[in-house]
């Protein structure tokens, strides 16, 4: 009966350590009142794709009318765009994940769903396993971004384009 009693009790804490040292493990995640889907993009690099559930556009097909063959060069992502989502990262985050991913030179790489006017419709974060990053952080850096970013074009090329994708890393 005690190695019984002391089975589950080794089961049950080290399942505790497990879950402690990663935060993404699960297939959803609640971060305030969004749920994010978790996807282990390879186990051998321990990465992890975080989207809401409520994103329609991942694996839709960009339609860009004007030009198919057009390249992104035309979406400027100036300064004041890298600076207006640092500081929104900067702001939610506490300073000790803050430091622990930048000493880890931790990434989060950014897929962006934009429309042609540049407005910013939907986000995916690819994160690693023991990034600093937390699930708590999640919608509320999607939400300040949606709503505080937009993107401008050099070029009309890609007017009338259904929504364009593309993926912007950010290091801490």
């Amino acid at each position: 009966m005690k190695t019984l009693i002391a089975s589950i009790i080794l089961v049950f804490c080290v399942n505790i350590s497990i879950n402690a040292q990663n935060n993404f493990g699960r297939n959803k995640i609640a971060s305030d009142k969004e749920i994010y889907k978790c996807i282990s993009l390879s186990p051998r690099t321990n990465t992890y794709i975080l989207e809401n559930v409520k994103n329609k556009l991942t694996n839709a097909k960009m339609i860009i009318p004007k030009n198919p063959e057009a390249g992104f060069s035309s979406i400027i992502g100036n300064e004041l765009v890298d600076k207006t989502i640092v500081s929104i990262f900067q702001e939610i985050m506490t300073k000790e994940d803050i430091l622990k991913m930048n000493h880890a030179k931790d990434r989060i790489i950014i897929t962006f769903y934009i429309n042609d006017s540049g407005k910013v419709l939907e986000l995916g974060f690819l994160v690693s396993k023991n990034t600093s990053f937390k699930p708590q952080y999640l919608a509320k850096v999607e939400q300040r971004i949606k709503k505080e970013v937009t993107f401008s074009f050099a070029s009309n090329e890609l007017k009338g384009a259904n929504f364009l994708r593309f993926n912007r890393i950010y290091r801490f």
